[in-house]
């Protein structure tokens, strides 16, 4: 058999059954078994080499056997092959979707199952990599064969032609997305976004995007496929690009990630879409990786909202291999704009339950728990007309501005004042618990910085109600870089700072 299922798991049950076989339907079964591995019980489970799955993101996942043939049972994730060998055997029976067993529940798969297919024959080959690019186009899925996030993938039509050449275009085979029609392939995707965590762009068939492709009233030829990746570098304002006369208002920086299109049929005009909020949005269009002033610049005046989003749009047309980013005009604490991971504002943007990042790169703060939300102070007086986030036992954080690689180094910046000692106050927290490293006040309501730089007579001392400028900074475990300011004096300098990613938060 060939089992092919497109699913994600929202709640690890411990034993995770996708798909039963066999008189009671669990033998031989798949899914996700220990620790959310994926697994295909019987014969390839419970190894190092079982790749594991996170909550709430969807996946191909494939299993092959041939009847009680050794050495033939195959699993695959996302288009790489995990496991192979085995004795997989499929006695005749029931067969079972997200339960273990037919007629109770017994290791239920608690997640959302968008597509099953069987075949009663393990498929491979060209065969086996046309159902997976079928899959993975109609589902958003970046697939590979050298790892679960390593190597590329050949995306082939029903007729086995070559709609995204993975080895020709290696270096932007990240987040693939792609509209087309296959008719004998039973694909006819309209509008695409990659399913990757915090992928934005969305482009659709025509002029038009919609809230489900099922919706969409565009159309394209049979035979006519879009598909494109990216380099996997930020999606965000980043890298300079100077532009005053640009049609649709000064251009200042551009994305650093750059898509490449593979266009096959001559898919004509598509929308290109990204979620409003850069000031004088722009689609640059190129023949080549190099964007400069000679290349098309089309704004993004357009807006169409989709499922609760608002984006702006254009509308355009790729020949096959052009290039295309995205620019516009940066707006940055003093004009900084390299390696801004965060910035909240109470003057625009906040509400209790999500503080707007401004940064460009959606790492809003947020608080669900209506007892820990914060709320807005008028403090004309205290920061200059400006108003400021009342913290008094409450928090906001995320776990994305911290969870930038294994290991991180930040700088800090903060205009605050302390209502009330704690004794121990924690202004901004990073890290697993929020806590390490911290910046705050302790003890006696003295700046510090923890774990590196506190505790000494030169911590200054803050006045209560007293409004400061407080800032730390350092760099990822390496002695002496430590720092901490206080309204622009360097009070203390030295030590080592360093933390796992995990979270961000501030004042509680």
């Amino acid at each position: 058999m060939s089992l092919y299922s497109v699913a994600s798991l929202e709640t690890n049950s411990g034993a995770n059954t996708l798909i039963g076989i066999g008189a009671n339907g669990d033998n031989p079964h798949f899914g996700a078994y220990p620790n959310a591995t994926f697994m295909m019980y019987t014969s390839l489970y419970g190894s190092a080499d079982n790749p594991a799955m996170a909550m709430s993101k969807s996946y191909l996942m494939s299993g092959h056997w041939q009847h009680a043939t050794a050495g033939t049972g195959r699993l695959e994730l996302n288009g790489f092959t995990a496991r192979t060998g085995g004795n997989q055997s499929s006695a005749a029976g029931n067969f079972v979707v997200g339960n273990d067993f037919i007629n109770s529940i017994n290791q239920p798969w608690r997640g959302l199952v968008p597509e099953v297919i069987v075949y009663t024959s393990p498929k491979s080959g060209n065969e086996n990599q046309r159902i997976s690019s079928y899959l993975g186009i109609k589902y958003g899925l970046t697939l590979r064969t050298g790892g679960v996030d390593s190597g590329t993938f050949d995306y082939l039509s029903s007729t086995g032609a070559n709609i995204w050449n993975g080895a020709a275009n290696s270096a932007y085979h990240n987040n693939i997305l792609g509209i087309g029609r296959d008719d004998a392939g039973a694909l006819y995707q309209k509008q695409s976004k990659s399913i990757n965590e915090n992928q934005k762009l969305i482009i659709g068939a025509g002029s038009s995007l919609f809230n489900m492709n099922s919706a969409n009233t565009n159309s394209l030829t049979n035979g006519q496929f879009l598909v494109t990746g990216d380099n996997g570098l930020k999606q965000s304002l980043s890298v300079s690009l100077l532009y005053p006369g640009a049609a649709g208002g000064e251009i200042n920086y551009r994305f650093a990630s750059v898509w490449k299109v593979r266009n096959t049929g001559n898919t004509g005009t598509v929308i290109v879409a990204w979620p409003k909020g850069i000031v004088n949005l722009n689609l640059v269009r190129s023949t080549n990786e190099t964007f400069d002033t000679s290349d098309d610049f089309i704004p993004m005046t357009g807006e169409v909202t989709v499922n609760g989003t608002v984006y702006n749009t254009a509308v355009v047309t790729f020949n096959d291999g052009d290039y295309f980013t995205l620019a516009g005009y940066a707006q940055s604490p003093g004009g900084v704009v390299a390696d801004l991971g965060l910035w909240v504002k109470a003057d625009d943007g906040f509400a209790p339950s999500l503080w707007s990042d401004k940064s460009g790169n959606d790492y809003h703060l947020t608080q669900s728990t209506a007892g820990l939300q914060p709320v807005l102070a008028n403090s004309a007086d205290k920061f200059n007309f400006n108003p400021a986030v009342n913290f008094d036992n409450k928090v906001m954080g995320n776990n994305q501005v911290a969870n930038r690689g294994v290991n991180n180094s930040l700088s800090l910046y903060s205009v605050a004042s302390l209502e009330t000692n704690s004794g121990a106050n924690t202004l901004i927290g990073v890290g697993a618990a929020g806590d390490n490293p911290h910046l705050g006040a302790y003890p006696n309501a003295t700046f510090m910085m923890y774990t590196s730089l506190y505790g000494s007579a030169s911590n200054p001392a803050m006045t209560m109600s007293k409004s400061y400028l407080m800032s730390g900074h350092w760099q990822h475990a390496v002695a002496g870089t430590a720092r901490i300011e206080f309204n622009g004096f360097a009070a203390r300098t030295g030590g080592e700072s360093k933390f796992r990613s995990r979270k961000f938060c501030c004042w509680k």
